[in-house]
């Protein structure tokens, strides 16, 4: 039987980002379209090679397996690399099992094309959009469940960077920007990861006067799918975080006026 580079570079290539994205998922990790993309290119690629180097098959696919944990998410250290690899591992095995599986059962005349080529796409397809739903329906839930208690899902962009996390309403934060812009208090985690340029915002508490350092970004605060509001503002880097969140929003953006 002939198999065709075209079928299985098309076939793997979906496959692999189903399941990028479903580890992504698994460790509740920040996606970013660029990295999976190219590895899913870099494991088509591979897959569609791998017939004309039989003889080098097995160092091949140990090769994947190691490199493409690197490449579809950015791990800041081993422990998190070694975490991703883990998971990449067993969602390979669990949900790229079930997609061999229905390939080699797939017969009849179109088997290159519907068994190594139609099943696999319709399926990682399928189970992308389950994963887009999931996600969607998974966020609208836990903002009508949060709004009782000022916590909704925010999120921080500054046209380059972008992430989407819980924040918490303060109304006893009134911390304005010299241009009068309201202040978002983050904790230092999140604020490294903008590179704006850095301003000092002027903060007065019961201790005196204090001096943090703020970039200025775009916030967006997902109240519901027709409601959601969006905020030019600045986000100042607080010494330390004595709240359960790591992010405080400011008390003009008002949720009763939602």
């Amino acid at each position: 039987m002939v198999v065709y580079s075209e079928v299985i570079f098309i076939s793997n290539f979906f496959t692999d980002i189903f399941l990028y994205l479903f580890t992504l998922t698994l460790l509740k990790s920040k996606i970013n379209k660029f990295r999976v993309i190219s590895a899913g290119i870099i494991g088509a690629i591979c897959s569609a090679v791998l017939p004309y180097m039989w003889s080098y098959t097995s160092f091949i696919k140990i090769g994947l397996l190691i490199i493409l944990p690197a490449v579809f998410r950015r791990n800041g250290n081993f422990k998190s690399y070694t975490t991703t690899l883990a998971a990449f591992l067993a969602v390979t095995l669990f949900i790229g099992g079930a997609v061999y599986a229905l390939k080699i059962q797939i017969g009849g005349v179109n088997k290159i094309y519907i068994g190594y080529g139609l099943i696999p796409v319709l399926f990682s397809i399928s189970g992308m959009a389950g994963l887009y739903f999931y996600k969607s329906l998974k966020g609208r839930i836990k903002s009508e469940i949060n709004k009782n208690k000022n916590v909704y899902t925010v999120e921080i962009s500054d046209g380059y960077t972008k992430i989407k996390k819980e924040a918490y309403f303060d109304s006893g934060n009134r911390v304005y920007a010299d241009n009068g812009e309201p202040v978002v208090i983050v904790d230092k985690e999140i604020y490294n990861k903008f590179d704006g340029d850095e301003s000092d915002v002027i903060i007065r508490t019961v201790n005196g006067i204090t001096s943090l350092k703020c970039k200025f970004a775009e916030i967006k605060i997902y109240f519901n799918r027709d409601k959601n509001m969006i905020y030019k503002t600045a986000i100042a880097k607080a010494p330390y975080m004595s709240s359960d969140y790591n992010i405080i929003l400011h008390s003009d953006m008002c949720p009763e006026e939602i």
